[in-house]
């Protein structure tokens, strides 16, 4: 009881520290002990029921429109010579890249969330309008001239080094950090954490795409896994690959549990972690690759599919994973404290393999003119909307749930990586055809590692900015 206080005051004064308080604005004067604190901690980023489907592919839209902007920007230097954007220029060209591609991002995830819709119009407002103001400056153009190049377009030869794939990769990297470093303070919209058990947060798809994300340039949707060396050779070192990622949800479990870091239990259970999540997939996948050739996974998707719907649904999977064995949500042995982890491993596996058939799609062929891309982007665009059309449907069956990686939740997942994709896609395509109308010659691939100097950064050291 606190000094002073009748106990209905002390309890009072309890209760307004748990309804008001959170990490970064606790009253520490009325904090008795480190497990007070640390069970705030946990309240702060569990229950959580999400926002809608819609706001979530605004969010992740925000650093579509980023690339637009800093695109544009890049074609009015590159017309009018303001600057140099050589070699020499690296930390100019690293501004721009953060004031265009990471802070609009960053706005959108924390303090400008609440004007969601108005940041995300602002920037595309700004780009499109810089590239109309840009194209009326082309010395050389005219209405008859931009027809025929819309004529000739799909026929042009594609030089550049498209850009769409990593694009896609990187601000999956930098949309994760942003979350897994905000998501402890109010800055953070609390909508857009994990949901509890059903519902859908900017973190609810974080995850699903970077299990996407990686599954999409992996070696299976690439055609690797068969050149050079037999398949068994291929899983050994697959296999062996994946015990980094072992060892990191070891060091992770033994450091949260070593510093009484706050732990959200029913996110994959109480040992279980996103590292051993990987692991599991990409073990799993290396297996499968051995027994079946990549050309029949798509028979091997449907399956798991429909078998793990079943479970969740009409076999009580469902009800064992909130519930527990002992059916009030109890934890008891190893399998059981860590149900999630190991019961979700299997829906996001499921996504690894849809990844895989996506990555398949882009890479089965080389691309040599802009009909090709234009026939990539039309079959992205319809499967993307004939998934979303699906999802309500889905729904009807059993709510989105990231906890239970059930089918609405992959479906959710695959849609938004290929509405993504796509709108990245579209955009390499537009400033291709606003290069073909400077009708100039282009500087080719050292030209493209400059410009996207911190993509491909983000790219090249994924695992170290994650980590």
């Amino acid at each position: 009881m606190l000094i002073g206080c009748t106990r209905s005051e002390a309890t009072g004064r309890h209760q307004s520290v748990y309804q008001y308080s959170n990490i970064l604005d606790i009253p520490r004067r009325t904090m008795t002990t480190m497990e007070e604190y640390r069970d705030l901690q946990e309240k702060f980023v569990a229950n959580h029921t999400g926002t809608s489907v819609l706001e979530i592919s605004v969010v992740l839209s925000v650093p579509v429109v980023s690339v637009f902007l800093r695109r544009a920007l890049l074609l009015a230097f590159h017309i009018h010579a303001q600057f140099s954007l050589g070699e020499s220029s690296v930390r100019r060209i690293f501004m721009i890249d953060f004031l265009c591609l990471v802070l609009p991002t960053l706005l959108s995830a924390t303090t400008h969330s609440e004007s969601l819709y108005f940041l995300f119009s602002s920037v595309l407002v700004v780009a499109s309008g810089s590239i109309i103001l840009q194209c009326y400056r082309i010395p050389s153009l005219s209405w008859k001239y931009a027809k025929t190049r819309v004529k000739d377009f799909p026929a042009i030869e594609i030089n550049d080094r498209f850009q769409f794939i990593s694009n896609f990769k990187a601000y999956t990297l930098i949309g994760t950090v942003i979350s897994i470093l905000a998501v402890d303070f109010t800055v953070f919209p609390r909508r857009f954490c994990k949901t509890e058990t059903y519902g859908t947060g900017l973190m609810d798809a974080g995850v699903g795409l970077f299990i996407v994300s990686n599954a999409v340039v992996s070696p299976e949707a690439r055609n690797k896994m068969t050149q050079g060396q037999n398949r068994f050779s291929q899983v050994y070192k697959s296999i062996i690959s994946s015990l980094p990622l072992l060892v990191l949800g070891l060091a992770r479990v033994i450091t949260t549990k070593g510093v009484n870091y706050q732990e959200h239990a029913t996110e994959y259970g109480t040992h279980w972690n996103f590292f051993f999540t990987l692991a599991a997939v990409k073990i799993l996948a290396s297996i499968l690759s051995f027994v079946l050739s990549v050309l029949y996974w798509k028979f091997v998707v449907i399956s798991l599919c429909v078998v793990h719907q079943y479970l969740l649904t009409y076999r009580g999977l469902s009800q064992y994973i909130i519930q527990g064995i002992d059916g009030h949500g109890g934890r008891h042995g190893i399998l059981d404290s860590n149900r999630e982890g190991i019961i979700s491993s299997v829906g996001y596996f499921i996504m690894y393999l849809f990844g895989v058939e996506i990555g398949r799609l882009v890479f089965k062929k080389e691309r040599k003119t802009v009909s090709d891309y234009m026939n990539l982007l039309g079959v992205l665009v319809i499967s993307a909307a004939s998934l979303f059309t699906v999802l309500p449907y889905l729904t009807q069956i059993e709510p989105i749930s990231r906890r239970f990686t059930n089918v609405p939740y992959v479906i959710w997942m695959i849609g938004i990586c290929l509405q993504l994709m796509a709108s990245y896609l579209l955009i390499d395509l537009i400033f291709l055809f606003l290069k073909s109308l400077q009708n100039k010659k282009e500087k080719g691939i050292k030209e493209d590692k400059i410009l996207y100097s911190l993509i491909d950064a983000v790219n090249y050291n994924g695992m170290i900015l994650v980590l």
